[in-house]
C-alpha cells in the first residue's frame, strides 16, 4: 500500500514536470522572455516539490 502511494506520487509529479515542459515555448511567448526567463520557470516550479 506504502508502495503504492510513493508510485502514485511520482507518477504524478513526473506528469506535471511533463506538463511544464511541453508547456514552456507557450510560456515564453506569453511572457515574452528568453531562456533565462524560462528557467526561472523551471526552478520556481522544481521549488515547489523540493524537501
Amino acid at each position: 500500500m506504502v508502495l503504492g502511494a510513493a508510485l502514485l506520487g511520482f507518477l504524478l509529479i513526473s506528469l506535471d514536470a511533463l506538463i511544464v515542459t511541453v508547456a514552456l515555448p507557450d510560456i515564453g511567448r506569453s511572457l515574452g522572455g528568453g531562456m533565462f526567463g524560462l528557467q526561472w520557470v523551471v526552478n520556481g516550479y522544481a521549488l515547489v516539490f523540493a524537501p
